[in-house]
């Protein structure tokens, strides 16, 4: 998913899989590429984006899968919907969906416009 959102090669990317400081390691990989990442619920999340005006966002979105059942998957978002899976059987999420995350941009004065 990481690699599909920002559009590097997985191969760079560390597998954050530590339970317990999973978020954290990952925020701490994103830093010094000008981002950070924060975890919604979904419950409202559709709401929310249309209550700020926020249309074409990607985002990861997460939960149960078809594959394992104590294992949770995640893949891109768009709008709150399921757009891609980037496992390669392509299967998504089962109808459990627990939340959405979105990349922010610590230093949004260094985008370019």
């Amino acid at each position: 998913m990481l690699a599909s959102l920002l559009h590097i090669p997985i191969e760079t990317i560390p597998v954050f899989s530590s339970k317990d400081t999973w978020l954290k390691d990952m925020n701490a990989w994103l830093r010094p590429r000008g981002l950070a990442y924060l975890s919604f619920p979904q419950e409202g999340f559709h709401q929310m984006l249309a209550d700020f005006g926020i249309r074409g966002v990607h985002h990861e979105i997460y939960g149960g899968t078809t594959r394992f059942t104590d294992v949770g998957h995640a893949c891109v978002g768009e709008d709150g919907r399921l757009v891609f899976d980037p496992h390669p059987s392509r299967d998504g999420l089962n109808a459990s969906i627990e939340g959405h995350g979105l990349f922010i941009a610590l230093e949004p004065w260094r985008i370019q416009t």
